[in-house]
This record gives structure tokens, C-alpha cells and sequence, in this order.
């Protein structure tokens, strides 16, 4: 796990991306790998409404569910 972290440590300070958002993008990653594409589609639009809500509450309320 350590030199997982080590990773995760070098992503966020080369892209400058949030812990939450490398974790996003990992899972996504890792649901293609497995096969699911399905649920990488879901997960995804799961996380542009979260942040749209978090960024922008009336995009969000406009965003079809």
C-alpha cells in the first residue's frame, strides 16, 4: 500500500488535483478494468452532479437525473 500512496502523493502534486478527485478517477479506472462500463458511466455522471451540486447548486437542479 505504501508505494500506492507514494503514487497518489505524485499525481496530486504533478496535476494538482484533490485527493477525492484521483480517488474518482481511480475507481472509474478500475470498474473499466473489471469490466464494467456500465457502472464507470454511472460513477461518472454520480460524481459531475456532486460536483456540479458542490460548484454550481442551479446547474445541478437543471442536470437531468
Amino acid at each position: 500500500m505504501h508505494g500506492f500512496d507514494h503514487n497518489l502523493i505524485a499525481l496530486r502534486r504533478a496535476t494538482g488535483a484533490s485527493r477525492a478527485a484521483l480517488a474518482w478517477t481511480i475507481q472509474i479506472v478500475l470498474l473499466e478494468v473489471a469490466g464494467r462500463p456500465d457502472l464507470c458511466l454511472r460513477e461518472a455522471d454520480r460524481i459531475i452532479a456532486l460536483s456540479d451540486a458542490r460548484h454550481d447548486p442551479a446547474r445541478a437542479e437543471r442536470r437531468p437525473s
